[in-house]
Protein backbone atom coordinates (compact mmCIF):
# COMPACT_ATOMS: atom_id res chain seq x y z
CA UNK A 1 0.00 0.00 0.00
CA UNK A 2 2.65 2.23 0.53
CA UNK A 3 5.07 1.95 -2.60
CA UNK A 4 0.93 2.46 -4.22
CA UNK A 5 0.28 5.94 -2.39
CA UNK A 6 4.51 6.98 -3.32
CA UNK A 7 3.37 5.79 -6.88
CA UNK A 8 0.53 7.99 -6.91
CA UNK A 9 1.71 11.03 -5.69
CA UNK A 10 4.77 10.64 -7.78
CA UNK A 11 2.84 10.90 -11.17
CA UNK A 12 0.61 13.63 -9.67
CA UNK A 13 4.29 15.76 -9.12
CA UNK A 14 5.53 14.73 -12.55
CA UNK A 15 2.01 15.67 -14.21
CA UNK A 16 2.19 18.94 -12.61
CA UNK A 17 5.84 19.62 -13.41
CA UNK A 18 5.28 19.02 -17.17
CA UNK A 19 2.04 21.10 -17.23
CA UNK A 20 3.89 24.34 -15.50
CA UNK A 21 6.89 23.24 -18.01
CA UNK A 22 4.40 23.27 -21.13
CA UNK A 23 1.17 24.59 -20.48
CA UNK A 24 0.42 25.34 -24.12
CA UNK A 25 1.20 21.73 -24.58
CA UNK A 26 -2.02 20.58 -22.91
CA UNK A 27 -5.50 20.67 -24.41
CA UNK A 28 -8.93 20.80 -22.41
CA UNK A 29 -9.32 16.77 -23.79
CA UNK A 30 -5.50 16.37 -22.80
CA UNK A 31 -6.11 17.72 -19.24
CA UNK A 32 -9.59 15.41 -19.28
CA UNK A 33 -6.93 12.36 -20.37
CA UNK A 34 -5.11 13.18 -18.11
CA UNK A 35 -7.28 13.09 -15.03
CA UNK A 36 -8.70 9.50 -15.71
CA UNK A 37 -4.97 8.79 -16.68
CA UNK A 38 -4.40 9.24 -12.82
CA UNK A 39 -7.49 7.50 -11.52
CA UNK A 40 -5.57 4.44 -12.69
CA UNK A 41 -3.22 4.07 -9.61
CA UNK A 42 -5.31 4.82 -7.21
CA UNK A 43 -7.74 2.09 -8.78
CA UNK A 44 -4.94 -0.07 -9.67
CA UNK A 45 -4.62 -0.27 -5.47
CA UNK A 46 -7.69 -0.68 -4.53
CA UNK A 47 -7.50 -4.07 -7.30
CA UNK A 48 -3.89 -4.69 -5.36
CA UNK A 49 -5.13 -4.88 -1.76
CA UNK A 50 -8.35 -6.99 -3.12
CA UNK A 51 -5.89 -9.79 -4.71
CA UNK A 52 -3.26 -9.77 -2.62
CA UNK A 53 -1.93 -12.94 -2.46
CA UNK A 54 -3.18 -13.76 -5.51
CA UNK A 55 -0.87 -11.63 -7.66
CA UNK A 56 -1.37 -13.57 -11.43
CA UNK A 57 -5.06 -13.01 -11.30
CA UNK A 58 -4.77 -9.75 -10.44
CA UNK A 59 -2.61 -9.48 -13.36
CA UNK A 60 -4.60 -11.59 -16.20
CA UNK A 61 -8.00 -9.18 -14.84
CA UNK A 62 -6.03 -6.36 -15.39
CA UNK A 63 -4.61 -7.44 -19.17
CA UNK A 64 -8.07 -8.14 -19.69
CA UNK A 65 -9.80 -4.74 -19.11
CA UNK A 66 -6.72 -3.10 -20.90
CA UNK A 67 -7.75 -4.48 -23.70
CA UNK A 68 -11.04 -4.29 -23.69
CA UNK A 69 -10.72 -0.14 -23.21
CA UNK A 70 -7.88 -0.04 -25.63
CA UNK A 71 -10.17 -1.68 -28.87
CA UNK A 72 -13.21 0.35 -27.41
CA UNK A 73 -10.83 3.53 -27.80
CA UNK A 74 -10.12 2.52 -31.29
CA UNK A 75 -12.95 0.98 -32.58
CA UNK A 76 -14.96 4.60 -31.97
CA UNK A 77 -12.12 6.67 -33.30
CA UNK A 78 -12.68 4.72 -36.55
CA UNK A 79 -16.58 4.82 -36.14
CA UNK A 80 -16.94 8.74 -36.29
CA UNK A 81 -16.50 9.96 -39.61
CA UNK A 82 -15.03 13.36 -38.35
CA UNK A 83 -12.24 10.74 -36.68
CA UNK A 84 -8.79 9.70 -38.75
CA UNK A 85 -6.85 8.76 -36.37
CA UNK A 86 -7.34 7.95 -33.13
CA UNK A 87 -4.64 10.55 -31.95
CA UNK A 88 -7.03 13.28 -33.30
CA UNK A 89 -9.57 11.46 -30.81
CA UNK A 90 -7.64 11.64 -27.90
CA UNK A 91 -5.74 15.33 -28.65
CA UNK A 92 -8.73 17.49 -30.92
CA UNK A 93 -5.95 19.82 -31.02
CA UNK A 94 -2.84 17.99 -32.95
CA UNK A 95 -2.52 18.49 -36.16
CA UNK A 96 -3.44 15.59 -38.47
CA UNK A 97 -2.06 15.47 -42.16
CA UNK A 98 -4.41 14.41 -44.96
CA UNK A 99 -3.61 14.96 -48.81
CA UNK A 100 -1.45 18.06 -48.23
CA UNK A 101 -3.76 19.47 -46.20
CA UNK A 102 -4.00 19.84 -42.14
CA UNK A 103 -7.31 18.60 -40.34
CA UNK A 104 -8.48 20.03 -36.71
CA UNK A 105 -11.21 17.82 -35.07
CA UNK A 106 -13.67 20.39 -32.97
CA UNK A 107 -13.11 19.78 -29.24
CA UNK A 108 -15.70 19.04 -27.47
CA UNK A 109 -16.87 22.70 -26.12
CA UNK A 110 -17.46 23.26 -29.76
CA UNK A 111 -14.59 25.37 -30.72
CA UNK A 112 -11.49 24.82 -32.96
CA UNK A 113 -7.77 24.28 -30.88
CA UNK A 114 -4.30 24.02 -32.63
CA UNK A 115 -1.23 23.18 -31.38
CA UNK A 116 1.11 25.58 -33.12
CA UNK A 117 5.13 26.98 -32.90
CA UNK A 118 5.62 29.99 -32.89
CA UNK A 119 8.81 31.43 -33.37
CA UNK A 120 9.88 27.57 -32.77
CA UNK A 121 7.66 27.31 -29.40
CA UNK A 122 5.04 25.68 -28.64
CA UNK A 123 1.62 28.00 -28.50
CA UNK A 124 -2.21 26.59 -28.69
CA UNK A 125 -4.59 28.69 -30.18
CA UNK A 126 -8.42 29.00 -30.47
CA UNK A 127 -9.04 29.58 -34.15
CA UNK A 128 -11.37 32.62 -34.06
CA UNK A 129 -12.37 34.13 -37.68
CA UNK A 130 -13.81 36.88 -36.21
CA UNK A 131 -10.62 38.06 -34.63
CA UNK A 132 -8.70 40.29 -37.67
CA UNK A 133 -5.51 39.39 -36.44
CA UNK A 134 -3.98 37.03 -34.02
CA UNK A 135 -3.95 37.31 -30.67
CA UNK A 136 -1.62 36.35 -27.80
CA UNK A 137 -1.29 38.13 -24.05
CA UNK A 138 2.00 39.53 -22.28
CA UNK A 139 2.06 35.84 -20.42
CA UNK A 140 3.01 34.14 -23.93
CA UNK A 141 4.90 37.19 -25.42
CA UNK A 142 7.40 36.97 -22.91
CA UNK A 143 7.67 33.46 -23.43
CA UNK A 144 8.46 34.05 -27.22
CA UNK A 145 11.12 36.47 -26.21
CA UNK A 146 8.63 39.62 -27.04
CA UNK A 147 10.34 42.42 -25.12
CA UNK A 148 6.59 43.74 -23.70
CA UNK A 149 8.11 46.92 -21.99
CA UNK A 150 9.11 48.09 -25.39
CA UNK A 151 5.37 47.43 -26.72
CA UNK A 152 3.08 50.56 -27.43
CA UNK A 153 -0.72 49.91 -26.37
CA UNK A 154 -2.60 51.67 -28.78
CA UNK A 155 -4.75 49.77 -30.43
CA UNK A 156 -8.38 48.95 -28.74
CA UNK A 157 -10.60 45.96 -29.25
CA UNK A 158 -13.86 45.24 -27.92
CA UNK A 159 -14.26 41.76 -26.17
CA UNK A 160 -16.70 39.94 -24.21
CA UNK A 161 -15.14 41.77 -20.73
CA UNK A 162 -15.05 45.34 -22.52
CA UNK A 163 -12.53 47.73 -24.29
CA UNK A 164 -9.10 46.31 -23.90
CA UNK A 165 -6.02 47.61 -25.08
CA UNK A 166 -3.72 46.17 -27.32
CA UNK A 167 0.32 46.42 -28.88
CA UNK A 168 0.47 45.69 -32.40
CA UNK A 169 3.70 42.99 -33.30
CA UNK A 170 4.40 41.16 -36.15
CA UNK A 171 5.44 37.57 -35.69
CA UNK A 172 7.71 35.77 -37.74
CA UNK A 173 6.38 32.46 -38.41
CA UNK A 174 3.83 30.43 -37.35
CA UNK A 175 3.53 26.15 -38.14
CA UNK A 176 0.90 24.01 -37.89
CA UNK A 177 1.97 20.82 -38.92
CA UNK A 178 3.84 21.53 -42.71
CA UNK A 179 2.17 24.55 -43.21
CA UNK A 180 4.37 27.29 -42.27
CA UNK A 181 3.09 31.26 -42.31
CA UNK A 182 5.43 33.90 -42.21
CA UNK A 183 5.41 37.90 -41.11
CA UNK A 184 1.78 37.24 -39.33
CA UNK A 185 0.41 40.23 -38.23
CA UNK A 186 -0.68 40.31 -34.29
CA UNK A 187 -1.46 41.63 -31.51
CA UNK A 188 -0.22 41.35 -27.36
CA UNK A 189 -3.58 42.01 -25.41
CA UNK A 190 -3.33 44.26 -22.61
CA UNK A 191 -5.69 41.78 -20.32
CA UNK A 192 -5.15 37.99 -19.91
CA UNK A 193 -6.18 34.81 -22.28
CA UNK A 194 -7.61 32.15 -21.37
CA UNK A 195 -6.17 30.72 -24.65
CA UNK A 196 -4.42 32.75 -27.60
CA UNK A 197 -6.59 33.87 -30.95
CA UNK A 198 -5.53 32.47 -34.45
CA UNK A 199 -6.93 35.15 -36.23
CA UNK A 200 -7.91 36.40 -40.36
CA UNK A 201 -4.02 37.28 -40.28
CA UNK A 202 -2.93 33.91 -40.21
CA UNK A 203 -5.99 32.17 -42.16
CA UNK A 204 -5.58 34.90 -45.24
CA UNK A 205 -2.40 33.63 -45.84
CA UNK A 206 -3.70 29.85 -47.05
CA UNK A 207 -5.11 28.88 -50.15
CA UNK A 208 -8.26 28.15 -48.17
CA UNK A 209 -10.30 26.93 -45.42
CA UNK A 210 -13.36 24.97 -44.74
CA UNK A 211 -15.29 23.52 -41.74
CA UNK A 212 -17.27 20.45 -42.67
CA UNK A 213 -18.31 17.97 -40.60
CA UNK A 214 -16.61 18.66 -37.00
CA UNK A 215 -13.69 19.24 -39.04
CA UNK A 216 -11.35 22.40 -39.66
CA UNK A 217 -9.25 21.66 -42.81
CA UNK A 218 -6.35 24.01 -43.79
CA UNK A 219 -5.27 24.10 -47.25
CA UNK A 220 -1.74 25.40 -47.74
Amino acid sequence: MRYAILTLVGLIALTALLYHQFPDAVSGDTKSLAYYLLLIPMLGSSVFLHFKGRASQGFQYAAIWIILICVLMIGYGFYQKNQNTVIGFINPSAPIEQNGAIEIRAATDGHYYISARVNGKPVRFMVDTGATQTVIDKEVAIRLGIDTSRLVFNQLSNTANGTVKGAPITLDEITVGSITIRNVRASVNGASLDTPLLGMSFLEKLRSYEVKDNVLTLYP
